[in-house]
């Protein structure tokens, strides 16, 4: 078997577009410029400058280009006249073969073989055996087949006088029903239960606050300023005296908010010996007791933070049990309020211990 030497394979190596053009821009940026003068002239190059261009290359190009390498030399210095790997086109694909063509473009031994089945194209039209032949079927000869006579065509024309009438459709329509009273006893249904939804949204929209609560929360307020009044002259202390400034002018706001809201509900306006029922007599002792004692201040503080947490958890309580948007948005301000006041009475506390 003969066995192609080194330099003939080379020139038969096919090199990608893309990589000669990439071997010859690195070789003009690295190559010295006595030896650019080979790449382009396609002369006679001597073996020494052959070496030294081997050596180059392979010193020079990226490892994916060096596998190349030979095949470039060979093809594009050495012999680029007789290089045929470089510039010979890839060979098509044959050709699919398209066996419904009836003409000689197909690959041999695959053209489409136009038989025929033997009829005689030029006879005249068979006369009818059959009397259920149609009037529009073709002749054997042609290239459509032949329709069957279809059920309906193949019945007596009489037919539908013996034929059973066609049932009527068993499909429930309430409302085409023949009886006229189930259709006037669905629409008065209808409307009763529309009826029954319009009142239900009503009372949902038109529910009323309950005063119960409301009451309560006005008594509390009455009692807190009530005490913070009488406090405020008999403190000795200025965080007492800043202290019950601030609950009475806040507290006083809030009742007189809550009281309005209570007017525009249409609840029962609430009496001032109502609002005084809500006061303490525990209270009013511990302070006159508090006062013999020369600790007010500290007993006043102490009151008043537990009246502010039985008033927040009153807020809370009555806030939860209404679905009212606006006395919620009332009672949550208030309850932002008194959480104020409840922090600044331990402010106050804190400052008469450090004292």
């Amino acid at each position: 078997m003969l066995r192609l030497s080194q330099s003939a394979i080379n020139r038969q190596q096919y090199i990608p577009p893309h990589v000669q053009q990439a071997i010859s821009q690195h070789l003009q940026n690295t190559l010295p410029g006595s030896m650019k003068s080979y790449m382009s002239s396609g002369g006679f190059v001597p073996g020494r400058a052959q070496k030294a261009l081997t050596k180059q290359m392979e010193k020079n190009l990226p490892a994916h280009l060096k596998q190349y390498a030979g095949a470039y030399m060979e093809q594009n210095i050495l012999n680029p006249a007789t290089s045929i790997a470089s510039s010979a086109p890839l060979k098509p694909r044959p050709p699919i073969p398209n066996l419904t063509r009836l003409d000689h473009s197909n690959v041999s031994s695959e053209q489409f073989q136009a038989t025929f089945n033997g009829n005689n194209l030029f006879a005249p039209d068979s006369p009818p055996t059959d009397s259920t032949t149609q009037p529009h079927e073709m002749s054997a000869g042609s290239l459509l087949p032949p329709q069957p006579a279809s059920s309906a065509q193949q019945q007596s024309p009489y037919e539908f006088i013996t034929a059973d009438a066609p049932k009527p459709s068993r499909s429930l329509n309430i409302l085409g029903s023949s009886s006229k009273k189930q259709r006037i006893m669905i629409v008065l249904g209808g409307a009763v239960l529309l009826i029954i939804i319009a009142i239900v949204f009503a009372s949902i929209l038109n529910k009323k606050p309950s005063s119960v609560g409301l009451v309560s929360l006005a008594q509390q307020q009455n009692e807190m300023i009530t005490t913070a009044t009488s406090a405020g002259s008999q403190a000795t202390q200025q965080v007492t005296q800043n202290l019950t400034t601030t609950i009475q002018l806040s507290l006083i706001t809030d009742q007189n908010q809550l009281l309005a809201f209570m007017k525009s509900a249409n609840m029962k306006k609430i009496s001032s010996k109502q609002l005084a029922a809500g006061t303490s007599t525990v209270a009013t002792q511990d302070l006159a007791n508090a006062q013999a004692a020369s600790n007010f201040d500290a007993v006043y503080i102490q009151i008043t933070q537990k009246q502010l947490t039985t008033y927040a958890e009153t807020l809370k309580q009555v806030f939860a049990s209404t679905n009212v948007i606006s006395e919620r948005q009332l009672l949550n301000t208030q309850y932002q309020a008194a959480r104020l006041l409840l922090a600044q009475a331990s402010n106050a506390a804190s400052s008469l211990q450090s004292s």
